[in-house]
């Protein structure tokens, strides 16, 4: 059987009860830390601007924290939005196992299954069961879209979020409509055909509204392929024309279907700033912390990254989107504030004196040796103090990474950062207990009341 096939009959025949807890319980929390993710980019300036192209007129899904309904694809769309211009989307890197893997995103699921939850009136259980599936097939596919010597799409130019993303959002959407084996595979072949996404959009509004295209594309395509429509979801063939990936490395793809679960490789975002800088803030964050460095003491900070992290480099930065992509501006706000916060990305901190002024003392060092894939290497800082001291620290993952894994408190407290930007305390606390046991809930009108209505 083709690697197309075994896949989509495993999206159409697997059920809540056939996923191990463990995967459940994961999925679970990356759900409520990518709710407030949208809750907090519904805020977001740059966010902002893609709202009044989501208002069609209907009334079949609601906008997370916008307080309106509008089409289905259109609420999908907004909410991918958010979610990425929130920048605090969860990814998956490559690791010693999987050398090649693409940087997979959950925002990609979850901003689509909330609207289709509230559209199909579908029970918890159904949106644990399709969330699942699509980061599980979604995960496989990027971490084995790999050719000889380990070549991927990265050094091609194309960012694999949104590239592989479409995958995500088409599962999820084909899972939600109960689509048949045959379906699934259309569904697959039409959203492989709107594959996109560049690395040079970083820093720019077109990098949200890539990964929000495929949120779209995805749920066009399953809607479409219940409609009788056909694509080819030749994924073998697909992979091998963009990075000559083999036969071999493609068939592992769905090998080990339902018995090893990728879901769980996803590295947890803490910061609301580019992915391929925390390593670092980890590093500083903790001397912060735990040794009492201050930014007084500070004469100079040299990061190190690899060839395609090297896109943090951005020592003034711009406007708002530039400055999260930007490793000098995002450390000076965490050695003055001692925290990245929510308002980290402001015109009143990319133009202040003091940040400026710090901005200058913060260097990248590159090292093209390293592999061309994102999070290479390792997060290597260096600091030298006033009193002429030097530290030398480095991360192979962030914190939150699968070698590093956050407990339900960190996802509980992210939650209450990010999302009490719009909701209240009393808003807060239901709908982190909604979402931990969502499995329960026969229906999801209280937490879409909540998170699209305020209520």
């Amino acid at each position: 059987m083709s690697v197309d096939w075994e896949l989509s009959e495993f999206i159409a025949r697997t059920r809540f009860h056939n996923i191990p807890e463990d995967v459940i319980e994961f999925t679970k929390r990356i759900m409520m830390k990518t709710v407030a993710g949208m809750l907090y980019g519904s805020t977001v300036p740059s966010c902002k601007k893609f709202m009044k192209f989501s208002k069609t007129g209907k009334d079949e899904a609601g906008v997370v924290g916008c307080g309106f309904r509008t089409s289905t694809e259109a609420a999908a769309f907004v909410n991918g939005v958010f979610a990425h211009g929130a920048e605090l989307e969860d990814d998956c890197f490559p690791t010693g196992e999987f050398p090649g893997a693409g940087a997979t995103a959950d925002i990609t699921v979850f901003p689509v299954i909330f609207p289709l939850a509230d559209a199909l009136k579908l029970s918890g259980e159904e949106v644990l069961e399709a969330s699942v599936l699509a980061c599980e097939v979604m995960n496989r596919v990027g971490h084995h879209g790999v050719g000889a010597d380990n070549k991927i799409i990265e050094p091609l130019g194309f960012t694999s979020l949104p590239f592989y993303g479409v995958i995500g959002s088409a599962v999820v959407a084909s899972k939600a409509l109960s689509l048949n084996p045959e379906e699934v595979r259309n569904a697959l072949g039409l959203a492989i055909g709107t594959s996109s996404g560049f690395i040079v959009n970083f820093g720019t509004d077109a990098h949200y509204y890539e990964s929000a295209m495929a949120c779209y594309n995805g749920v066009m395509a399953a809607y479409l392929a219940k409609e009788g429509c056909t694509g080819n979801p030749d994924i073998e063939k697909w992979l091998s024309s963009l990075v000559g990936a083999e036969k071999g490395e493609v068939s592992k793809i769905s090998s080990g279907l339902a018995e090893r679960w990728y879901t769980k490789h996803f590295w947890i975002k803490k910061y609301p700033v580019c992915f391929l800088m925390h390593r670092h803030l980890d590093i500083i964050s903790r001397l912060i912390r735990e040794e009492n460095l201050k930014h007084e003491q500070v004469e100079w900070i040299e990061t190190e990254v690899g060839p395609v992290d090297a896109t943090v480099d951005r020592p003034e930065p711009k406007n708002l989107e530039d400055a999260k992509f930007s490793i000098q501006h995002v450390i000076s706000c965490l050695m003055l504030d001692k925290e990245v916060g929510v308002d980290a990305i402001s015109w009143r901190k990319i133009e202040g004196e003091e940040y400026k002024e710090f901005r200058k003392k913060v260097s990248v060092k590159v090292h093209p040796e390293w592999a061309k894939t994102f999070m290479s290497g390792v997060g290597r800082v260096r600091i030298g103090l006033r009193d002429g001291r030097e530290i030398t620290e480095e991360l192979d993952q962030a914190m939150g990474g699968p070698k590093y894994p956050l407990g339900t408190e960190d996802f509980v407290k992210l939650y209450e950062k990010f999302g009490g930007v719009v909701l209240n305390k009393a808003q807060i606390e239901r709908s982190i207990e909604i979402l931990l046991n969502i499995e329960k809930k026969r229906d999801l009108k209280e937490l879409l009341d909540i998170i699209v209505f305020r209520k």
